[in-house]
């Protein structure tokens, strides 16, 4: 049974299977869409932003109770969240499920955690710092699929001349070239002046 947009209750948690239990909560107080939070007993195992259409696809009929443990790493993902729009926090401190990523995309997620508001970096300088110093693609493709949008910024990654290069959600690049904005970049013809 699915649920309508009509019948969808503002930050409802409904389960869905993806090999193990999980859960997920929408969350519709981003500036740059609706945020699917999902999550499992070993923490956030995805942040994307996403259109209606993709949550009721994933609404499943099960009726199991949330696990607390798993109604808590919600919680503190929908109040992080709302700290970072409102410009109260800087860096996400979240148990992030990395399990079903390659250990090279777990690497390049780890080090592009690292880069803090305000800042930029190339995806050249991500595969350096992960000893990959050839990897600007390979790290590119990895960012492509990071499951932790906002929460693992791979919005700051940008092209070695500035540039932006493309973003995994809703509009693009044209929410990437918001995220910056919003952290304090000036932007112009798709490229970081400052």
């Amino acid at each position: 049974m699915k649920t309508s947009k009509k019948f969808m209750k503002r930050n409802e948690m409904k389960k869905r299977f993806i090999g193990q239990s999980q859960w997920f909560q929408v969350w519709d107080g981003s500036p740059v869409g609706r945020c699917k939070i999902t999550t499992n007993l070993r923490g956030i195992s995805a942040v994307e932003l996403i259109n209606f259409s993709e949550v009721e696809n994933s609404l499943s009929d099960q009726s199991e109770s949330l696990p607390e443990k798993c109604r808590d790493y919600l919680t503190r993902a929908v109040a992080q969240l709302e700290e970072y729009f409102q410009g109260k926090r800087k860096e996400f401190n979240l148990p992030l499920d990395l399990s079903r990523l390659s250990p090279f995309s777990q690497k390049v997620l780890e080090e592009t955690r690292k880069v803090r508001f305000g800042q930029v970096c190339s995806y050249s300088e991500i595969g350096k710092r992960i000893g990959k110093p050839n990897a600007g693609r390979a790290v590119g493709m990895a960012l492509a699929h990071n499951p932790f949008l906002l929460v693992i910024p791979c919005h700051r990654v940008v092209g070695r001349d500035q540039h932006l290069r493309g973003y995994s959600a809703p509009k693009g690049i044209l929410t990437k070239a918001w995220l910056l904005e919003f952290e304090g970049h000036l932007i112009e013809n798709m490229k970081v002046i400052r």
